[in-house]
């Protein structure tokens, strides 16, 4: 993945542990996979944008989970809850325009 800067193969085991979110049944494996992408990419850390909205049981109010490398503006790997998607962009393209964001 050139956003990221990986070798194929390294491009290659990404994409691996993001299908696994992606196609998981269970959601109590998708926050260890996404610590694993953090220390996969050297991020500081899994963090979570919240919304006014109320997802379900299980996530509450999170609405995104996303890798956090210090900059707002850097490139980042983001999970959205309700859809079960994952995106490629910066935090700030991420929230721009959802007044539901706390």
């Amino acid at each position: 993945m050139e956003a990221f800067k990986l070798s194929r193969s390294d491009a290659k085991s990404l994409n691996q542990m993001i299908e696994f979110i992606i196609n998981t049944q269970n959601l109590h494996d998708i926050e260890p996979k996404l610590e694993e992408i953090n220390t996969f990419l050297h991020g500081y850390g899994v963090e979570v944008i919240r919304t006014t909205e109320y997802q379900n049981d299980f996530w509450q109010d999170v609405k995104y989970k996303y890798i956090n490398f210090g900059d707002t503006y850097a490139t980042t790997l983001a999970y959205k809850v309700r859809s079960n998607r994952i995106l490629i962009c910066n935090q700030e393209d991420m929230v721009l325009n959802d007044k539901t964001i706390l």
